[in-house]
């Protein structure tokens, strides 16, 4: 009787163990069908590949983003306008500054001055704020102020 229980029992092991093995067979049979590939082994490899090759991309990527912020501090986001008369209100069209800064407050402004014999226009190189070189008028200190 005893014989019986035991031989029960491990027939009942190899049916669960067989089950098992048929069932992780037909799993590996889908991967590599699905894949085109015959082996596990060259699966994962491939699968390795292409994370490095994620991985090398994305960090050509985040040098390519650092680049641009570092490129993105020396262009002009800062603008700011001031429109004034040249030669008061009775004469002359509308006059104006603009001004072109970068991050670090670093640019030009432009003076567009209406008169009578045309149009003058002058352009003044900005460092820190600044005017350099050049005395700044009352309305492209205004012009900066507004741009920063």
């Amino acid at each position: 009787m005893l014989i019986n229980i035991v031989l029960a029992f491990f027939f009942g092991w190899l049916a669960l163990m067989t089950f098992i093995v048929m069932k992780l067979r037909n799993h590996y049979r889908r991967l590599t069908k699905r894949s085109g590939v015959h082996s596990l082994d060259t699966l994962l490899d491939i699968l390795l590949n292409e994370a490095e090759k994620g991985k090398n991309h994305q960090q050509m990527l985040e040098k390519k983003i650092a680049e641009l912020q570092l490129a993105s501090h020396h262009a002009y986001r800062k603008i700011g306008m001031v429109q004034f008369y040249a030669l008061g209100k009775t004469e002359g069209e509308k006059s104006f500054v603009i001004a072109l800064l970068n991050e670090l407050n670093t640019g030009l402004v432009l003076n567009f001055m209406y008169i009578s014999e045309g149009v003058h226009v002058y352009a003044k190189k900005i460092k820190d704020g600044k005017g350099e070189g050049y005395e700044l008028s009352t309305e492209e200190k205004q012009a900066i102020h507004t741009a920063a």
